[in-house]
């Protein structure tokens, strides 16, 4: 059987999933961060497809949030959630490998970078009916 995956975008337009919240410390990494969006979630996009979904760009949500210097234990930490699918699964350590490699060569200034992925049931407020009606 041959399977056509679409992006999840075409059945709902104004959905954002994955999430990625990004922690920073400094001040000075929030405009890298910034600057470094749009790729970060291209990146995500391609790295996050598995047989069950294909992503782009638009689909990803990050978040930039500012913490105090206590809390995080890398400079930067990225917290990823995304559904479960079996792929991601198994590939999940691999992933965070990945995206903190990619961060460390697309911006070597941020210096310390951790990388969690949450991989759970995702449930959300759209409907491909509520969308047509916007």
């Amino acid at each position: 059987m041959h399977k056509t995956l679409m992006p999840l975008s075409l059945f709902f337009p104004n959905s954002s999933m994955p999430t990625v919240n990004i922690y920073y410390k400094n001040d000075a990494d929030s405009s890298s961060l910034c600057m470094l969006a749009d790729k970060l979630k291209a990146y995500l996009a391609s790295e996050l497809t598995c047989s069950n979904i294909t992503l782009d760009k638009h689909e990803i949500s990050i978040r930039l949030v500012k913490v105090g210097q206590e809390g995080p234990l890398g400079e930067i930490e990225l917290d990823i959630t995304a559904h479960a699918f079996a792929e991601r699964i198994e590939r999940q350590d691999a992933i965070c490998r990945n995206t903190k490699r990619y961060l460390e060569k697309a911006a070597p200034s941020l210096g310390n970078i951790r990388v969690w992925l949450h991989l759970c049931q995702l449930g959300h407020d759209v409907s491909p009916d509520s969308e047509s009606k916007n």
